[in-house]
């Protein structure tokens, strides 16, 4: 049985990248944004990683944005005539509602739910944020077939960072100078390192650490320093493993001419629980 391809968990997966993106950017150097390419590629890549044994994953992805892209068609032309606040609800709890079911199904025993698919919550977030933005009379027109792109665009759907629909549609139709689209690709090629930096050398140490001060921290003898130790290497573990899978999807991005915004600014300089939650 073929395996799936999980995005960006082995350097692996970066050599599978790298041929079919440098066509990709010829293309975006020259100002063309090869449009049927970035399909292509996407419907790929989403192919590869939902295939297999993971095929069920597959369908279930595709009866989820079915799912989303109806609530959301009918949503922008009921929001064109009315506005209840009733009825922004209840689409908002229809459409969170498959993630509910897929985090609820563990506590239900005899219950296995159809909608788990890898990503379910990043593209849940964008669908959510989409329906918020038509009620607020942010999003004019719904263009489906940017609106399918957005929700099942292969870098960010696994990992994110979430993007906004008005980003993602600014960024679908942009031309870059030759200029602008060379210091993008160079930018996300810098991305992509930086991620492999963090993902494979120092999520890698921290992970090697937290096993060691686990190991005291929670053994015999229990000390407060130990445990104070344990916290922060943890957070050191998730914060370079996290930021590193984002790097890989906004430099990813930025290879198929898409400029996503960066999901960390340096929270661990933050001057306090505010500034680092921002």
């Amino acid at each position: 049985m073929q395996l799936p391809i999980i995005p960006y968990q082995s350097p692996g997966y970066f050599l599978l990248l790298l041929v079919p993106m440098i066509p990709m950017a010829i293309c975006l150097i020259k100002g063309h944004r090869a449009v049927p390419y970035q399909i292509f590629l996407n419907v790929a890549f989403l192919l590869l990683c939902f295939s297999g044994e993971s095929w069920p994953q597959g369908v279930a992805l595709i009866a989820f944005t079915i799912w989303q892209a109806i609530l959301a068609k009918w949503y922008k032309r009921y929001r064109s005539k009315a506005n209840e606040r009733s009825v922004f609800f209840a689409v908002i709890f229809l459409a969170i509602l498959p993630l509910i079911i897929v985090k609820g199904s563990p506590y239900l025993p005899e219950f296995t739910s159809f909608f788990g698919f890898l990503g379910i919550s990043y593209v849940t977030f964008r669908s959510v944020q989409v329906l918020i933005e038509i009620r607020d009379a942010l999003i004019k027109d719904l263009n489906i077939r940017i609106y399918l792109r957005f929700l099942l665009f292969f870098p960010t759907i696994s990992s994110g960072p979430i993007d906004r629909y008005r980003n993602f549609l600014g960024e679908s139709t942009k031309v870059r100078l030759p200029r602008e689209a060379t210091t993008l690709i160079f930018r996300s090629v810098h991305l992509i390192f930086i991620g492999l930096l963090y993902k494979f050398i120092l999520g890698t140490l921290f992970g090697i650490m937290l096993f060691y001060v686990r190991n005291n921290a929670l053994g015999g003898g229990v000390s407060i320093l130990w445990l104070i130790l344990y916290m922060y290497v943890y957070s050191l573990y998730l914060f370079f493993d996290f930021a590193g899978y984002s790097l890989f999807a906004i430099g990813t991005a930025g290879l198929m001419g898409f400029e996503i915004p960066v999901n960390f600014n340096k929270p661990f300089l933050s001057v306090n629980i505010k500034d680092f939650w921002n």
